[in-house]
């Protein structure tokens, strides 16, 4: 029972956060082999999964901000 509960946990952060997620697991994976206390082993991955965020989000700003001027450069040339 605790398998198929694990199961769709996975599948439910998978599709909830996306690529985050595998990237959570690989960087908790990495962590977990360090000798460090658990309260530092999160703060550790809490900042890297801020880092991967933060890169993301400033690729998706960039291609939102490349799709803006696209559309301008259509309209002002009068181009639907």
């Amino acid at each position: 029972m605790k398998a198929l509960a694990l199961f769709f946990l996975n599948r439910a952060l998978s599709i909830f956060l996306g690529e985050l997620w595998p990237f959570l697991k690989d960087t908790v994976a990495t962590y977990e082999r360090l000798d460090l206390h658990p309260a530092q082993k999160r703060a550790l991955v809490f900042q890297d999964a801020q880092h991967h965020v933060r890169m993301a989000g400033e690729t998706i700003s960039a291609a939102l901000v490349n799709l803006g001027i696209e559309a301008a450069i259509q309209a002002v040339r009068g181009k639907p």
